[in-house]
């Protein structure tokens, strides 16, 4: 089997990263607030802009590359991960290593 359809998305602060979705999720960044006088010693509370990050499909051709790229950052981000989320990352790594591993990526 072909590989499933990867996305390259690009950030607003010019990061990227490969995604399975095409919409991910937006994200709330925090923005700085002031007071009514102009002034940040006078704000109160916080406040976030949300922010959607835009992804173009990786072209068929490029898809094994991409595809086992992301299988070495969820490797890397498993070997480093904290305690508490290890586990999750343990698991999205065998997901995406059992994605390449069935497909024509494998050969």
């Amino acid at each position: 089997l072909p590989p499933p359809p990867l996305y390259q998305c690009n950030t607003p602060d010019q990061d990227s990263y490969l995604s399975d979705t095409p919409d991910p999720k937006p994200r709330c960044v925090r923005v700085e607030t002031v007071g009514i006088d102009g002034s940040q010693q006078l704000g109160a509370g916080q406040a976030c802009t949300m922010v959607y990050d835009q992804c173009q499909r990786v072209p068929d051709a490029a898809a094994c590359p991409a595809w086992r790229k992301r299988v070495n950052e969820a490797q890397a981000a498993w070997t480093f991960a904290r305690a508490d989320s290890a586990d999750a990352m343990k698991a999205e790594y065998e997901r995406i290593a059992r994605v390449v591993a069935e497909t024509t990526c494998n050969q």
